[in-house]
């Protein structure tokens, strides 16, 4: 049976000093109950300001724990987030 796991990467992201709420839909097929998922996620300069903005939802919108890490960002340009590691069991 093929098991596939649907989650949403939530986050607020800014712009102009508007926030609004970004969804980055991702599809994870064959994963195992309770293993271990470990994603980057790229973003554009600007929009993200913090990690602490971002969060890993199901597909019921319900926040899945996770542990969200900043791996770069756009400095010396700007002080927003380049790319984010995502972590979390499926």
């Amino acid at each position: 049976m093929n098991k596939v796991l649907y989650i949403v990467i939530i986050a607020l992201f800014s712009s102009f000093n508007l926030f609004s709420s970004e969804r980055i839909p991702i599809k994870i097929e064959h994963h195992l109950e309770g293993a271990p998922i470990t994603l980057g996620i790229p973003l554009k300069r600007g929009e993200l300001l913090s990690v602490d903005n971002a969060r890993v939802l199901n597909s019921k919108g319900k926040e899945i724990p996770s542990q969200i890490t900043q791996v770069s960002s756009w400095e010396p340009i700007d002080y927003s987030v380049k790319w984010i590691w995502v972590f979390f069991f499926s």
